[in-house]
This record gives structure tokens, C-alpha cells and sequence, in this order.
């Protein structure tokens, strides 16, 4: 099927849109989601995200290159989701070693007498 096409039935809101759509460049959106994070499970989550983008963004807009379009949402969607994984690891080491210190301060349960 011709992306025109594809196209076409988004506009129209026709469901298959996104069966031809992942008929037609599945494995590359997968490929480039698991380029970028590295990780075959995310990059299925990825192309799912991607393809609910697509929905809600295509009657609005009208791509030329329907590859082009749906490349760039995917990797929009794969780079949003390293730098959330970067956040919460970076967070995640700053809070223990917070909570590590304020330990030190808390008296224990133990009593003297």
C-alpha cells in the first residue's frame, strides 16, 4: 500500500491505517526505538507510542513522507524515554545517600536504661 493511502485513511479515521501502517514499516520503527534505548522490550512500548502519536497527529497535519514523519516521532518518543531513565537513575542515587545521612540523625529505638 502507497503512503498517500495510508495517509488517506488516517485523515478519514479508518482503523487499518494503523495495521498498514505497521504492516509497512513495523520492523524499521522497531529497529530504530531499539537503536536508540538498546533494549528490544522498550522499543516495542516505543512503536506502540509511536503509532497512537500518529493517530492523533496526522488529521491535523498531512506529511509528505510518511517514513520521514513517523521516524522522527520515533525517535522524539526513544530519546524522551532515555533521558527519563537517565532522571530517575540520577535521582534515584541522590535520594539513598540523602536518606543514608538523615539516618545518622534519627535516634534509635534503643534505650540506655
Amino acid at each position: 500500500m502507497e503512503d498517500n493511502d495510508i495517509i488517506t485513511e488516517f485523515e478519514q479515521r479508518n482503523e487499518d491505517a494503523l495495521s498498514h501502517t505497521t504492516e509497512k514499516y513495523g520492523k524499521t520503527i522497531h529497529k530504530i526505538a531499539e537503536n536508540i534505548l538498546g533494549n528490544t522490550h522498550d522499543a516495542d512500548e516505543i512503536r506502540n507510542d509511536a503509532l497512537m502519536k500518529l493517530w492523533s497527529t496526522i488529521p491535523p497535519q498531512h506529511p509528505r513522507s510518511l517514513f520521514a514523519y513517523i521516524a522522527v516521532i520515533v525517535r522524539n518518543i526513544a530519546y524522551d524515554k532515555c533521558r527519563a531513565d537517565k532522571r530517575k537513575k540520577r535521582y534515584g542515587e541522590q535520594v539513598q545517600i540523602a536518606l543514608d545521612e538523615f539516618s545518622e540523625c534519627i535516634p534509635s529505638d534503643f534505650d540506655v536504661e
